[in-house]
């Protein structure tokens, strides 16, 4: 596995072996961008945007800023953005984002707060967000 780090990301590229999934325990604080080309179980803590193909948010997660990725299923806590085709929001969840999904699956006790949008291809809006931004 190759790591790559500039002042503002991180990308993590598997080696020859395919590494499927990636554990960022408690002890773990990011600060800036994680892409990655597997799947992420974060328990630590992430201030800044997370690229990956299925994301799990644990109970003692948190992230604050933007999640990118193909599946999101959330039992810690999101603060930010999320764009997922498929997002689960379990009982235990605290989200306070703007939620662009295709399919959303809400649990009874989930806590949101923001604002729900339903597209059909919620990765294309990030190009629309940012177009907007500029």
């Amino acid at each position: 596995m190759s790591i790559q780090q500039d002042s503002e990301s991180i990308r993590v590229t598997p080696a020859r072996a395919r590494v499927e999934e990636l554990a960022l325990g408690p002890e773990v604080l990011i600060d800036g961008a994680l892409y990655l080309e597997c799947a992420l179980t974060l328990s630590g803590r992430i201030e800044g945007e997370v690229h990956c193909r299925t994301l799990i948010v644990e109970t003692d997660g948190v992230i604050d800023g933007r999640v990118v990725a193909e599946e999101v299923i959330v039992e810690g806590t999101v603060l930010g953005e999320i764009y997922s085709p498929k997002l689960i929001l379990r009982s235990c969840c605290n989200v306070e984002a703007a939620i662009y999904y295709r399919d959303l699956l809400l649990e009874k006790g989930a806590f949101f707060e923001g604002k729900f949008r339903r597209c059909n291809d919620p990765l294309s809006q990030i190009l629309d967000a940012a177009e907007d931004a500029a």
